[in-house]
């Protein structure tokens, strides 16, 4: 997509919503939190598993984590959806190269809004 990401900036200003159990363990017995995040046309949301910030990325047992993702997330320059996600995957894997790369699956899925006008 060539959209912009011009209100990515205050998408991380909201930070993340609440975490719950990993998918598919405890089938029929785990349950997550709820929480409404309004996206408007042009907003775009970010999913990930946690390969992307479990590296290594320090001395010792040191890793990225959560509030680690999101700071990096936050000096991203890319203005396209394609780019901004590979800025942030490449720059992680530059961070955790030393320490061995990735130690975990990565997976991310960028979903963008457009205005019902964009697709009438």
């Amino acid at each position: 997509s060539g959209a912009d990401l011009t209100n990515v900036r205050l998408a991380l200003a909201r930070g993340e919503v609440p975490g719950g159990p990993a998918l598919s363990l405890l089938p029929g017995l785990a349950s997550w939190p709820v929480r409404h995040v309004p996206l408007a046309a042009g907003d775009g949301l970010m999913m990930f598993t946690d390969g992307l910030f479990e590296s290594h990325t320090g001395p010792g047992n040191e890793r990225l984590g959560e509030d680690g993702l999101l700071r990096l997330a936050r000096t991203v320059t890319a203005h396209r959806p394609a780019d901004f996600v590979d800025e942030v995957i490449g720059r992680i894997e530059a961070i955790a190269r030393e320490r061995g790369g990735f130690t975990d699956d990565v997976a991310v899925t960028y979903l963008g809004w457009r205005s019902a006008e964009a697709t009438a």
